[in-house]
């Protein structure tokens, strides 16, 4: 691990989480009255509400770091967390920076588990304060900063009079800041890396805050592409079992002697039948009405004489035409 004391001599980085929406407004109007009220000036630097989880830091390799960063987050599931009351770092001794004025944060487990790994991974190549190679980290937005003692006392005490902050809140994005400025931010819900162009454009919020409500409406879930590693697989080799040789016992068979059994004459009671009475059916004569016919008048049928046609025969043609032969032989001969 490279020495604290290198951090002002190379480039600076932040990795971080930037409110959006309703709640960044909110912790926004925060600032602004406690800046208001006590003239605090930092209304006037822009600041966006954020969760710091490392640095500042730095390094020589940035390429690595935005390696680093992005596989994290790929195989990172969507996290949540609370907005929950409000805490302070108070200056005990010379050592100490500040006295800070900050919003709780409560992670989820997923939340603290992205933090300590993303430590864990960095660390490594990049220089950081102490706080960040620490696995017990406070996860806070901060209000105000950089406080003398009188001021950090007035703010708290008026600080501990208001209504504390509570919202559910899920990490959209996670962002890489290089010397003030945005170098690149990973978007859990598109889950990909965006450029600075991309997290500056009003457009791709637009799709990401679609993508939240589906979220919230059941529509659509962030974790189901996620590239998590596949366990390996185990192989169990198995004991060979020594079989254990079994004597049989032989059984002695046992005669049972079967005892007669006695048949019991059951005696029958004759069935004394009943005669029945038969009553008899009278009768009813049935008058007979006579039906007259009418006569059926008969028509008589005029039949037409049928003329028959005399009918030539052939037979008859033939005798004659031999006759004729005959007479013509003797006028001749």
């Amino acid at each position: 691990m490279v020495k604290t004391q290198q951090v002002k001599l190379m480039t600076h980085y932040l990795i971080e989480y930037r409110f959006q929406g309703k709640v960044k407004s909110e912790i926004k109007q925060m600032i602004f009255n406690l800046d208001e009220k006590f003239h605090l000036g930092f209304a006037k630097s822009k600041k966006i509400p954020h969760i710091s989880f490392a640095g500042p830091l730095a390094t020589n390799d940035e390429a690595r770091l935005i390696k680093d960063f992005t596989s994290l987050c790929k195989n990172t599931p969507f996290c949540s967390f609370k907005v929950g009351g409000f805490g302070f770092f108070e200056k005990k001794d010379p050592k100490s920076e500040t006295n800070v004025v900050y919003i709780n944060i409560i992670p989820s487990e997923k939340l603290e588990i992205f933090r300590w790994t993303l430590s864990q991974t960095i660390m490594k190549y990049c220089t950081s304060k102490d706080f960040d190679s620490k696995k017990d980290f406070t996860f806070h937005a901060t209000l105000a900063m950089k406080l003398n003692k009188p001021e950090f006392l007035k703010i708290k005490k008026f600080i501990e009079q208001q209504n504390s902050p509570k919202y559910k809140h899920y990490l959209i994005r996670a962002t890489i800041i290089k010397n003030s400025l945005i170098l690149c931010e990973y978007d859990f819900l598109q889950r990909r890396m965006l450029t600075r162009e991309e997290a500056l454009n009003k457009n791709q919020l637009t799709i990401t805050m679609k993508l939240l409500n589906d979220f919230f409406e059941g529509k659509y879930d962030p974790d189901e592409k996620l590239k998590l590693p596949s366990p390996k697989s185990t192989t169990v080799k198995s004991k060979p079992v020594k079989s254990i040789p079994v004597k049989s016992i032989p059984v002695k068979s046992i005669p049972v002697k079967s005892k007669p059994v006695k048949s019991i004459p059951v005696k029958s009671k004759p069935v004394k039948s009943k005669p029945v009475k038969s009553t008899p059916v009278k009768s009813t004569p049935v008058k007979s009405t006579p039906v007259k016919s009418k006569p059926v008048k008969s028509t008589p049928i005029k039949s037409k004489p049928v003329k028959s046609k005399p009918v030539k025969s052939k037979h008859r043609k033939s005798s004659l035409i031999e006759k004729i032969k005959k007479v013509v032989k003797k006028v001749i001969g």
